[in-house]
């Protein structure tokens, strides 16, 4: 399981809404399941408010960014 704070991370982006977008960065960055690539790609090509794009695009980088300060817990 990653740890992240993902709605503090949301909240600093100006949205609790991209809370979900942080969220797949993490996966993505903690999995490599999905080059984050695709997945901007994927979003440019679903989400069609250009104002969502960007913070979806900044929640996306920011969750990858933050791969550093996030700790992974062991059951």
């Amino acid at each position: 399981m990653v740890a992240i704070p993902a709605s503090e991370i949301a909240d600093k982006l100006g949205s609790t809404k991209v809370t979900n977008i942080v969220m797949m960065g993490a996966l993505l960055e903690e999995t490599e399941c999905l080059a984050p690539g695709t997945a901007l790609s994927v979003l440019e090509d679903k989400v069609k408010k250009l104002d969502l794009l960007e913070i979806d695009r900044k929640a996306l980088t920011a969750a990858a960014s933050s791969s550093m300060n996030k700790r992974t817990l062991e059951r």
